[in-house]
């Protein structure tokens, strides 16, 4: 999947400090927007992604979209469909 434009983006996320293109590959630019949610008002930060023809035609001949989180712990997430941002 390729990360697109995110709809009131607020950071930019590159590479951290520790990344080796060489040996990690290269690590490009993520929008995220940050926002409040519920009544605890706890932080998420949203990105949005694109997926290739290819990943499309995998998704509609039943495939599933994996998510990784560099972390050791699972954090509360989600994962829904968008329009995309207009550009122009």
């Amino acid at each position: 999947m390729i990360p697109t434009k995110t709809l009131g983006m607020t950071h930019a996320f590159s590479a951290p400090e520790n990344w080796d293109a060489d040996k990690d590959g290269k690590c490009g630019t993520l929008e995220v927007r940050m926002q409040l949610v519920g009544e605890s008002r706890f932080v998420e930060l949203v990105s949005t992604w694109k997926p290739s023809a290819e990943e499309l035609a995998v998704l509609n001949a039943g495939g599933v979209i994996e998510i990784a989180l560099a972390q050791a712990t699972q954090c509360v997430m989600r994962a829904y469909v968008v329009e995309p941002v207009k550009e122009g």
